[in-house]
């Protein structure tokens, strides 16, 4: 899937199954330094954190990071979110 914003590539990228939340954003962040990136987006799929140090390095104005399908169907069935936050 090639999509465009501002006429830069977005590069998306799904965190591996045991991945954690940094080592995902720093491998998203290090591999479309080249590409020139315009927007960043990142598919959280799991709930391992570890975010030792939000420094500087992970900062990036162009990076979203969206929950899986299925991490939002185990949050709602956990009962961590409900139907109203889900609306946008």
């Amino acid at each position: 899937m090639k999509q465009h914003f501002n006429g830069k590539p977005v590069a998306i990228k799904v965190q591996g199954i045991h991945q954690n939340l940094q080592d995902a954003i720093l491998e998203l962040l290090n591999s479309s330094q080249s590409k020139k990136c315009g927007r960043l987006i990142l598919i959280k799929t799991n709930s391992i954190e570890e975010i030792t140090l939000f420094g500087e390095e992970l900062k990036d104005d162009r990076l979203f990071i969206v929950d899986s399908f299925s991490l939002v169907v185990d949050r709602l069935l956990d009962g961590e979110l409900n139907n109203k936050a889900m609306v946008m």
